[in-house]
């Protein structure tokens, strides 16, 4: 009874955040990884979920080096288009290398060119500065050993807004295995602080594997997160454990309990560590693996406000449109076609610069991987058309509304597709590609010459550019992006 009465309170704590915060993140997280395969899934997973801010990624001394898995992760993040999650390496806490290590050094997270690896590692310094500029409790996921994390706890001005500590472990007393053996006294330290710990383990769930059948429903998934887990596993080395049926869900695990604490069961609860498992039921691990697999698929799942889901069906749009609504969709994603559509309504005509304007908002949410109304905009687009038509996209692809007060119009003189985000502590400045600017401009000089100024002409020119640029125009090439703190 006593157990029972426990989880329930810890179902409670984890569902009730969400309330105070209706459509935005539930957990604010920092991940801790030693690079292994299941943490690429871990962190893919989380990244995918809205459910999730992701505050900073720090990398410790465990399957791979801290430099090594530093390096993976940035690659990870640059594929993602989620550069703005910041990340720093730890210290090396041993003398010999993982016995996983080749293989784990052949899982390819993403594209590692021009990733530079700093000269000395900056964990704790990340850690303390973007808990200290978080204003809700951090919860920290950690897929290795705790060696940044201790130096964490040992700082009490810091501890102190630690909500939990989430952690792999298949020791109800949190004392044996790699992630313990890795960094012993670092573990010491986290285990006796006065921090929650949950303990989640999967050592009772032999079927939570991941064998050929689990890739094979994560492929079925075409999203970027499901695709990087199954291409990244696509190694020799890799592969030749899944046809063994030597990885299950380890740290993978953390997200998909935190999501869904009810498939899961306390098992021991004393002196803040709470052991938990997968419940012992027949159906369980399947309704664990089909959490997994919803998880990863929920990306856009918070974006409706009325919708029950948004029309995606072609022949559901205007004739002129509906030829490439499955393209856009299906190069761009739908959060990108669905504030395209919404913005183009709001607006009044298809434009091209609104069009800009939602690439535009939807690349920083990209940047920072968050999900609408979180960000302060001061857009240079002016007030005057067609340029300030920018601004429409940019409010929508946001949420950064006039009417929430977070969208600026910059008093200043030169009127340009640009604008800078500011998210929390951190800023960023986007700005349309002069390659492309001129080639907008030189098209809108060139409907005016056939057709006229603001004539029925000239606006079904136009109509039929915007929907061009909509379909050609890859926001991921089109805008420079500049970190400016």
């Amino acid at each position: 009874m006593k157990k029972n009465i426990i989880l329930t309170i810890l179902m409670l704590t984890l569902s009730l955040a969400m309330m105070a915060h209706s459509g935005k993140a539930r957990f604010h997280v920092i991940i801790d990884t030693d690079g292994g395969p299941d943490d690429l899934r871990a962190i893919s997973l989380i990244l995918s979920c809205p459910e999730f801010e992701v505050i900073a990624v720090t990398t410790s001394d465990g399957l791979l080096r801290p430099e090594e898995s530093y390096v993976k992760v940035k690659s990870l993040l640059k594929d993602f288009g989620h550069e703005g999650i910041p990340v720093a390496y730890g210290k090396t806490a041993n003398k010999n290398e993982s016995q996983c290590h080749n293989t784990c050094i052949a899982v390819k997270w993403g594209n590692e060119d021009k990733i530079d690896v700093p000269s000395a590692p900056a964990a704790f310094e990340l850690l303390k500065y973007e808990i200290n500029n978080e204003d809700e409790p951090v919860l920290l996921i950690c897929m290795g050993p705790l060696t940044n994390i201790s130096e964490i706890v040992a700082d009490e001005s810091l501890s102190s807004q630690i909500s939990k500590i989430v952690w792999y472990c298949n020791d109800a007393k949190a004392k044996s295995g790699m992630n313990y053996e890795k960094d012993e006294k670092a573990a010491e330290i986290c285990l006796k602080s006065g921090i929650e710990k949950l303990i989640i383990s999967s050592e009772n769930a032999p079927g939570l594997v991941v064998d050929e059948s689990f890739m094979s429903s994560i492929s079925n998934i075409k999203n970027i997160y499901a695709g990087k887990i199954v291409t990244s596993h696509d190694c020799a080395e890799v592969k030749e454990k899944i046809s063994n049926k030597f990885y299950k869900l380890w740290d993978d695990l953390l997200p998909v309990f935190l999501i869904h604490p009810e498939f899961f069961e306390l098992v021991k609860s004393e002196n803040n560590i709470t052991f938990i498992q997968p419940l012992p039921l027949v159906n369980s691990e399947e309704q664990i693996k089909n959490a997994y697999f919803e998880i990863i698929n929920s990306k856009y799942s918070k974006e409706n406000k009325v919708f029950k889901s948004f029309p995606l069906s072609s022949e559901l749009y205007a004739d002129d449109i509906s030829a490439d609504v499955d393209e856009i969709i299906a190069r761009y994603g739908i959060s990108e076609f669905r504030a395209g559509v919404l913005t183009n309504e709001l607006h009044g005509h298809l434009g091209i610069y609104a069009i800009i304007g939602v690439k535009m908002g939807i690349r920083v949410r990209q940047y920072f991987n968050i999900g609408v109304d979180e960000i302060h905009i001061t857009s240079f687009a002016g007030s005057n058309p067609p340029v300030s038509c920018m601004n429409d996209g940019l409010q929508v692809g946001t949420g950064a509304t006039v009417g929430h007060g977070l969208i600026n119009i910059s008093d200043e003189t030169v009127k340009r597709p640009e604008a800078i985000f500011e998210f929390k502590n951190k800023k960023v400045r986007l700005r349309l590609k002069d390659e492309y600017w001129d080639l907008i401009k030189a098209d809108v000089q060139k409907t005016i010459k056939d057709n006229g100024n603001l004539t029925p002409e000239y606006w079904s020119s136009l109509r039929l550019l915007a929907i061009k640029y909509w379909k050609d125009l890859d926001r991921m090439e089109i805008f420079e992006v500049t970190k400016i703190s």
